[in-house]
């Protein structure tokens, strides 16, 4: 969404371009982003489809080495890229929630102390 404010553009939801997904891809893997990170990635990872691709490949390259590496090999041995997205998703639902409620929890205490005093 863009927005303008006194002749100056805001861009209040930057969009990640192929490069800059293409270069997190390891770091979405290995959950090292930012929630506002995570979310761009994903929506851009479910709208283009070569990204996705590159997404995929790096995903069962780097869980399959992780499943050889560790010994057990009893637990899950089928790789799916689309497990750590909606891993993502879920949490960035569950963040949204805890973040409501916090805002909430203030709200509250303000009135509260508003109509203590």
């Amino acid at each position: 969404m863009e927005v303008t404010l006194h002749g100056f553009r805001i861009d209040r939801k930057k969009k990640m371009d192929c490069k800059q997904v293409q270069s997190g891809i390891i770091d979405f893997i290995n959950d090292n982003m930012d929630i506002k990170e995570m979310e761009q990635f994903i929506s851009h990872i479910e709208s283009c489809e070569e990204c996705r691709e590159e997404y995929d490949v790096y995903y069962t390259l780097i869980m399959g080495m992780k499943l050889l590496d560790s010994d057990n090999l009893r637990g899950k041995t089928q790789i799916d890229s689309q497990d750590r997205i909606d891993d993502a998703k879920s949490y960035i639902l569950r963040y949204r929630f805890v973040l409501f409620e916090k805002v909430l929890l203030f709200i509250f205490v303000c009135i509260s102390v508003i109509l203590i005093y």
